[in-house]
């Protein structure tokens, strides 16, 4: 009779370890779930042109930034971050256009002129085609300066793919405890 209390005494001992173990499990289920989610919307909405941010967008079990989607239990916390350098402009905006911010209400200091190779790569591959001169050829420097003095002047306007996923999945989070809570009672 003592062994069958000792057997239980360690089970339950082991209990808070598997839980954490099984709800972290889950979490990074849901949270690889929500990565595939941002690149998708990016994808599906038109905001990739060289593919290097949705690319960018991952899981990791890693702490948080501005442009993250974090959740933490017991030891693992589990992010979905884009790396891509302009990520925050893509999902905010910038200047006038800019809805929300990453963090604390502090606006995004973008480039004051956005970079012509950067522009004339969008244009390509968009494509966006400049109507021709008077000589018949087309100027895509001219329109590409255009569109940096846009930007610059007004801001570019945002394209959420973070907050999208995150409001696609944050029920799943928690559904992801109960599932986590419930594997590791089951196992007791």
């Amino acid at each position: 009779m003592a062994n069958d209390f000792t057997k239980a005494a360690a089970s339950i001992e082991k209990l808070s370890t598997d839980i954490e173990r099984q709800v972290d499990s889950e979490l990074g289920d849901v949270f690889g779930d929500m990565a595939v989610t941002a690149r998708r919307h990016l994808v599906d909405e038109g905001s990739v042109v060289t593919g290097e941010l949705g690319t960018s967008v991952r899981h990791h079990d890693a702490t948080a930034d501005s442009t993250s989607v974090t959740g933490k239990t017991g030891y693992a916390a589990h992010t979905v971050r884009a790396a891509a350098p302009y990520a925050a402009y893509v999902e905010y905006g910038t200047g006038l256009n800019q809805r929300g911010t990453p963090v604390n209400g502090e606006q995004l200091d973008s480039p004051s002129v956005p970079p012509l190779g950067a522009i004339l790569e969008w244009m390509a591959e968009k494509p966006v085609y400049p109507q021709k001169s008077v000589e018949g050829m087309s100027d895509h420097y001219a329109v590409a300066q255009d569109i940096a003095n846009t930007i610059a002047r007004y801001g570019q306007q945002p394209h959420p793919y973070m907050r999208p996923a995150w409001r696609r999945h944050r029920t799943d989070i928690s559904h992801a405890h109960s599932r986590g809570v419930q594997t590791a009672l089951r196992r007791l």
